[in-house]
């Protein structure tokens, strides 16, 4: 059994495109400038509601922190940067056990884990020195050139 399918002639299928077009134009479908308004408000109000919730829950969280902070900063201080250092050890420790849990699922021995693991590690603390010691350089060479050209200035002028 075969469909057979009816071809339309290209005079037929602009008269089927134009009447398509004028009949979704004028159907209900399209949205009316009452309803666009409506679901604008809407957003708006919503968008409004939110805004002042977030503001009045970071008031509330921030003033306690704000008057410890200023009736204490030493302990302030010393809470925040106990906290700080805190979280980024646990972040560093918590990549190092991940890194290596990954490569024993992979069936790496200990040996060849550990030689990966330092070596890339001693790669990256390299080079992050020889950086330090270039941006270093850098800064000293541009403060003496400055120190050195001003004094001449000053020497030619006066």
């Amino acid at each position: 059994m075969t469909k057979q399918f009816r071809t339309l002639q290209p005079e037929q299928m602009e008269k089927k495109t134009h009447s398509n077009v004028a009949s979704t134009a004028s159907s209900a479908d399209s949205p009316k400038i009452s309803g666009k308004l409506k679901e604008t408000i809407a957003l708006a109000a919503f968008v409004l509601v939110i805004a002042l919730m977030s503001v009045l829950t970071m008031d509330l969280l921030l003033i306690p922190v704000v008057i410890f902070a200023k009736t204490k900063p030493a302990l302030f201080t010393e809470i925040f940067s106990i906290t700080l250092i805190s979280l980024i050890t646990a972040y560093f420790a918590y990549r190092i056990i991940m890194t290596i849990i990954f490569w024993v699922k992979n069936g790496f021995s200990m040996k060849e884990i550990l030689t990966s693991f330092f070596s890339g590690r001693l790669r990256a603390v390299l080079f992050f020195i020889l950086t330090l010691a270039a941006v270093v350089f850098c800064i000293v060479t541009i403060y003496y050139l400055f120190r050195y050209n001003t004094s001449l200035i000053t020497d030619m002028a006066g």
